[in-house]
């Protein structure tokens, strides 16, 4: 009688479903961790825009509210940024005391992060 070596098909078959289960495991870390790295990078270009959209509103001579998204609101800027056609882009004035100063909102939506709100006054114009 003959010895064989190797592996059986049996075994072939339950070594592959056990690596299958483990690597299954593994990438459903990984694809949480690359999610959340991202959000990191996404909130800070936010941020940028945010604070770049209160300076060019507050340098206006007159704001108007308005909604959208960034890219058809403020299409030179939203070019620079991947994501821009998932913000939306909210811009609200309110008039403030009599000195005719104007309390702007402006705040950006995404998916991923949520709201980003930014609040600036403008004084009036001398």
């Amino acid at each position: 009688m003959k010895k064989y070596k190797g592996f059986t098909l049996i075994e072939l078959i339950l070594v592959m479903i056990v690596l299958g289960i483990g690597l299954s495991g593994v990438l459903s870390i990984m694809i949480v961790s690359v999610q959340n790295s991202v959000t990191p990078e996404l909130r800070w270009q936010v941020i940028v825009v945010g604070e770049t959209i209160v300076q060019t509103l507050l340098e206006q001579k007159e704001i108007e509210s308005k909604q959208g998204s960034l890219d058809n609101l403020f299409p030179l800027l939203a070019k620079q940024i991947p994501n821009a056609k998932n913000i939306s882009l909210s811009i609200s004035t309110k008039p403030l005391a009599m000195d005719e100063s104007v309390l702007v909102n402006v705040k950006l939506t995404h998916q991923a992060i949520g709201e980003t709100q930014f609040s600036a006054i403008k004084g009036k114009q001398k």
